[in-house]
């Protein structure tokens, strides 16, 4: 019985034979007592025989027995015992993420604990973490969302209704370890909304997600920074060749407003500067033109240094002329430590005096009127252009 306690096979056996021996001995020796008892012996070894072989069959039956009971207990032992250490192992992964959450909630403005098996709602940012329960069948959005939906900027409202339905949340994070969302808060500016999963079914499937909200508008700043650094020329402070080329790819894509006007620009005489007084010269000049577009355009529209001493601006104007006018007295009031004077040939193709065609063809067309304008700096001042 005890063996069959510990479920310990060899001290099953031992105990077994052991009692098989004690039966068999006790047998033996009590045998010719037994036989004076009894009539139906004649001598003590035929009491024996025929007792022994009765408890060797019992012995037989209850070992296999025992035996049979034995593996089923241990079977059955192990069983739990791989169910206590499954769950125990499941407690302790548990705890070692909600530990991780804890430590997350500190960083996250809020967080939140969706369950989707047993459809509830926890905050973690609450010192009770109270759990409200979910209704999928006619809620779409949680707690959390009730109160960040007010805060969001209006023309933003609809997209960050659609990113938190937790409706389709399950199948969007399928697979996937999180998804996140930029969105402006009317307070406190730009703040990143993210779902992430904590379990998952064998498919990919959320089993429990967590819904956080991090305030990210130094971030944005920083990236807008770098984002301005990576468009802007570092002598001029204009927009340089990258961002001109963007946006040309921007305004390629849809349809051309009607006061739409290409400027293209080049400083004249530069090359004479940088040979007679040095490149300091030369860049005092180019710094004076970008000036004096800059100036010019205004809040017009948009102008970029794209090369050497080659501009070009993008703005609306109904009076394109008129921006080349200003553009040219800007340039004749300009006096340097260098250079007392300023020049620039001056080149513009609008989209009213060019209908229908595209932003490409404006160029061109800018660059022609621009050479045509060089062309004539070069007669007036006597320049052989092909010794230039």
């Amino acid at each position: 019985m005890l063996s069959l306690l510990f479920c310990d096979k060899h001290l099953y056996l031992f105990a077994f034979f052991f009692n098989y021996i004690l039966m068999a001995a006790t047998t033996w020796f009590s045998a010719p007592y037994e036989a004076t008892l009894r009539t139906d012996y004649n001598t003590p070894i035929e009491y024996f025989s025929n007792t022994i072989s009765g408890f060797t069959i019992e012995s037989a039956i209850m070992f296999s027995s025992g035996y049979i009971i034995g593996k089923l207990t241990l079977s059955y032992f192990k069983s739990l015992f791989d169910q206590h250490t499954h769950i125990i192992e499941q407690e302790k992964t548990m705890k070692e993420k909600m530990d991780i959450l804890d430590s997350m909630a500190e960083i996250y403005d809020h967080v939140n604990l969706i369950d989707f098996v047993n459809n509830t709602e926890t905050s973690l940012r609450d010192p009770e973490q109270k759990k409200h329960g979910i209704d999928l069948s006619a809620q779409t959005h949680t707690l959390m969302y009730q109160t960040i939906k007010n805060q969001v900027m209006p023309d933003q409202t609809e997209d960050f209704k659609n990113f938190t339905n937790i409706k389709t949340i399950r199948s969007r994070l399928s697979q996937k370890k999180l998804i996140s969302a930029d969105f402006i808060d009317v307070v406190t500016g730009w703040f990143r909304a993210q779902y992430i999963t904590v379990d998952q079914t064998l498919d990919g499937i959320p089993n429990v997600v967590i819904f956080t909200a991090r305030n990210v508008d130094d971030e944005k700043k920083r990236e807008e920074h770098l984002i301005r650094i990576s468009m802007t020329d570092e002598m001029t402070r204009l927009f340089n060749r990258r961002c001109f080329d963007e946006d040309l790819k921007e305004f390629r894509k849809g349809e051309l407003s009607e006061n739409f006007v290409l400027f293209s620009i080049d400083v004249n005489g530069l090359k004479k500067v940088n040979d007679t007084k040095g490149h300091s010269a030369g860049d005092e000049l180019i710094k004076g033109a970008a000036d004096c577009i800059a100036l010019s355009v205004g809040n017009k529209g948009k102008a970029y240094r794209t090369g050497g001493d080659e501009f070009m601006a993008i703005v609306n104007t109904e009076d394109p002329e008129s921006m080349r006018g200003t553009i040219k007295e800007k340039a004749s009031e300009w006096h340097g430590m260098y250079s007392d004077e300023i020049t620039m040939s001056i080149g513009y193709a609008s989209l009213k005096k060019n209908p229908g065609a595209s932003v490409d063809e404006l160029e061109r067309a800018a660059d022609a009127d621009m050479y045509a304008e060089k062309e004539k700096y070069y007669k007036e001042h006597g320049i052989d252009r092909r010794r230039h």
